[in-house]
């Protein structure tokens, strides 16, 4: 069935894992256009969102997969399993990277520093670790929880890991203190997922209750809710806006567009996603288009809501509340709307925490497995869309550009991550009517937009024909200058021979003599 307004479609549907179930999936947060799935035949798999061919699938797990996450470039996966061993995955080399060991249940959950490289991961026993990538061992264990935890983060700066769970506690760590920061304890009921305000000290975050709450994270205390009676099911997954004024809900078969300040149900979107396990949401800012992506059984399907098409882009939101005041601090920087924002911290932050070496191998419990003794095999399906999407990072490596006015810095900076995180790529497109079964290949945002079609060839304007030029009167070549040009002429006769060619019977070709073209010798000798 198509909206009639096209705001919403399946876009694509495919079997991801086979014999076997999908268990997990998660999607690239910078483009939304990479998708990762993981199922109970240990096998890990990679997908460009819109294609039904895997691109490359990554084994070496033991149990089954549970937790997928890509890190903020899209250039690093990690992926939980059953057993709790973690594997991160470097895909621009198309390599392991780590397999880190220490829980004692399955890895249901984990996030990747937005700088750094560190990792955190959450277990069924209720524990939460942080791990050094770079050193391969755990350097500290948060406890507390005394349920399965469903949603470990860092914040945008990456100064704070936040934990939730079945619980219903939600608790704020202290990356650098290594201890509690702030805990909401009075919830009614167990987060589902957990979102921060792309800018703002404001996270928003999904309970079983059906609700959605906001928390500030400067006075860390509940500013508002949805009410129990605008969802009708449990929200599953929930997302910011990029411009943080609304945050987007999955619920049932319907999407859920929630104004932020006041706290209100703007809009009730339809869009049949209610047979699936939804497992993520990412919003495009580029093109305001919101693409989910589910599973059931060995199945996966994504969707895309065109947002820019709802409120509160084509309705007016309701009027902003008065934003709470503090005092200024010198380490987080106000906005214009009062509020603190994210401190961004350079990219070299590294945790400081009062472990010893000693008690951060203990936190880990075995700590991490060597690579070398970790059996991994990382296969490309297709290397063309492999390339496509991670070969550039190498390239540039290995053949440096030319070096520009920017400092080295600046330029890496600036660098997309692959190749879908470029300016020209395209937004998702709906299907059209003439072929509803067959979605567009609009995933592949590597090619170029087509080129409209050229009218035809308007016929030139005759010109007049050019008007001989009057002849130039040239000066007297002396006598030497008379006798170079007669021995070159004579070169040049010695030198041309035409070679008669015989054309399918054709007459030969006339040779042609160069003194026919040259004027008589006799008048360059006469002239002085």
């Amino acid at each position: 069935m198509f909206n009639k307004q096209v705001i919403c479609w399946g876009f694509t549907e495919c079997v991801a894992h086979t014999p076997g179930s999908v268990t997990c999936l998660s999607l690239g947060q910078l483009t939304g256009s990479i998708l990762a799935t993981g199922g109970d035949d240990k096998m890990v798999k990679l997908w460009v969102v819109g294609r039904t061919s895997c691109i490359m699938s990554l084994a070496g797990h033991t149990a089954s997969v549970e937790s997928l996450r890509f890190n903020s470039k899209e250039d690093k996966l990690a992926a939980g399993s059953l057993s709790g061993v973690i594997k991160i995955w470097d895909l621009n080399e198309a390599k392991l990277m780590r397999s880190l060991s220490g829980h004692k249940a399955a890895v249901s959950c984990l996030d990747l520093h937005p700088f750094g490289d560190f990792a955190v991961s959450g277990c069924a026993d209720g524990s939460a670790k942080l791990w050094d990538i770079r050193r391969k061992g755990c350097i500290y264990t948060y406890k507390g929880h005394t349920e399965p935890l469903t949603c470990v983060k860092f914040s945008p700066d990456g100064r704070w890991v936040v934990t939730a769970g079945q619980d219903s506690v939600i608790k704020i760590w202290d990356l650098e203190a290594g201890k509690i920061q702030a805990e909401f304890a009075e919830l009614s009921a167990g987060a589902t997922d957990l979102s921060f305000h792309p800018s703002v000290l404001l996270m928003a975050a999904a309970f079983q209750d059906k609700t959605v709450r906001f928390l500030d994270l400067e006075l860390f205390q509940s500013i508002g809710s949805t009410l129990e009676t605008d969802m009708p099911t449990p929200p599953r997954r929930i997302a910011f806006n990029p411009d943080g004024n609304s945050v987007y809900a999955s619920c049932g078969d319907t999407l859920k567009i929630i104004n932020v300040e006041p706290t209100a149900l703007l809009e009730t979107v339809p869009v049949g996603w209610g047979r699936l396990t939804l497992a993520d949401l990412v919003v495009s800012a580029r093109h305001n288009q919101l693409i989910g992506a589910g599973f059931a059984h060995s199945s996966v399907v994504t969707y895309v809501v065109d947002v820019k098409s709802c409120a509160p882009y084509v309705t007016p939101a309701p009027a902003q509340a008065a934003a709470v005041l503090s005092p200024p601090d010198k380490d987080r920087p106000t906005t214009t709307s009062g509020r603190k924002s994210f401190n961004q911290p350079e990219p070299n932050l590294v945790p400081k925490t009062k472990t010893s070496k000693k008690k951060a191998a203990l936190a880990g419990g075995a700590g991490a497995a060597s690579v070398d003794e970790e059996s991994s095999e990382m296969q490309i399906h297709d290397p063309e869309a492999y390339n496509d999407i991670f070969a550039p990072k190498r390239a540039l490596r290995r053949s440096p550009s030319p070096p520009s006015s920017s400092s080295g810095a600046g330029a890496a900076a600036s660098r997309p991550a692959h190749a879908f995180a470029a300016a020209a790529a395209k937004p998702f497109t709906p299907p059209t009517k003439e072929s509803p079964t067959k979605p567009p290949d609009a995933g592949d945002q590597r090619r170029a937009a087509p080129e409209p079609a050229s009218p035809p060839p308007q016929p030139e304007p005759r010109q007049p024909p050019p008007q001989p030029s009057p002849p130039q009167q040239q000066p007297p070549p002396t006598r030497d200058r008379a006798r170079s040009r007669e021995r070159r002429a004579e070169a040049a006769a010695a030198a041309v021979t035409p070679t008669p060619r015989n054309n399918g019977g054709a007459p030969a070709a006339v040779s042609v003599s160069v003194s026919d073209f040259l004027p008589p010798l006799r008048l360059l000798i006469k002239v002085t």
